[in-house]
């Protein structure tokens, strides 16, 4: 039988010599303080971090990968996304040096907000996706947020003496730049907004109720124009790298969805 010393360990060459492109761990929750629009908050994050591993070792030590990831979460001395993803990097880089490292962040961040009319306070929650991509010599950020609001559909605002369905719609934007660029989540969700027929709320009064349905008359719109607004917002941003938006409206008098869809490399 053999003795405990003789069993295989992660640092003791594999059998098979060949490199893995990337290898770690996936849905680690934890929390993370994030500052959104002068909004404190400790929301749940998933969080997957992987490494490379060149072919003469058998395996990554997995608990050094979530070590970072609690270790970061702990003395989280950050508020923004980007940094923590970064020094989840660095962290890892210490316990179990790599040529290559990425970082994904899954969550949902809360922004405060105010009704239309009434001013009342509301606070609205966001998905926000982040990875980070780091090797040698260069670094790769994405950005991704989604947006829910409502549509009016010009069709039949037209052929019905001006009448229209509506339904909820939402907007995700993937944005994929360097990692010097300024680009926050907080601008995406306002660039996303932006393009709706009419943003959507929590906490509404009556005099916000007819503001929004006013609002949705006057800038009816198909998907098609979420989806091409949104690129033009992005635009007006001076937003650099690769972009991809998919509008989808949850139609209220067909028995199916809508979706369009734009993938563009601005420059």
């Amino acid at each position: 039988m053999s003795q405990m010393g003789e069993y295989a360990t992660q640092d003791q060459p594999p059998i098979v010599r060949e490199e893995i492109d990337r290898v770690g761990v996936e849905g680690v929750q934890i929390p993370l303080r994030i500052i959104v629009n002068g909004l404190e908050q400790t929301p749940i994050f998933r969080a997957s971090v992987y490494i490379d591993l060149d072919g003469s070792k058998k395996g990554v030590h997995m608990s050094r990968l979530t070590e970072s990831l609690v270790a970061i979460a702990l003395k989280q001395e950050r508020h923004h996304l980007t940094d923590i993803a970064m020094d989840i990097l660095e962290e890892i880089e210490k316990k179990h040096p790599y040529t290559k490292g990425e970082v994904i962040l899954r969550g949902r961040l809360a922004a405060l907000k105010e009704t239309p009319v009434s001013g009342r306070k509301t606070l609205e929650s966001y998905p926000v996706y982040l990875r980070v991509k780091r090797w040698n010599g260069g670094c790769q950020r994405t950005i991704g947020v989604t947006v829910t609001g409502s549509t009016l559909c010009p069709h039949s605002l037209s052929v019905t003496g001006g009448k229209a369905h509506s339904q909820r719609a939402t907007l995700t934007v993937l944005v994929r730049s360097g990692i010097e660029s300024p680009l926050t989540p907080e601008q995406l969700i306002e660039a996303a907004e932006s393009c709706l027929s009419s943003v959507s709320f929590t906490v509404l009064k009556t005099p916000d109720e007819v503001s929004i349905v006013d609002r949705m008359y006057s800038n009816p719109k198909f998907v098609e124009d979420l989806a091409r607004d949104c690129v033009s917002r992005l635009k007006q941003l001076n937003v650099k790298g690769l972009v991809k938006v998919r509008a989808k409206a949850y139609e209220s008098i067909h028995r199916h969805d809508a979706v369009s869809e734009i993938v563009r490399v601005l420059r």
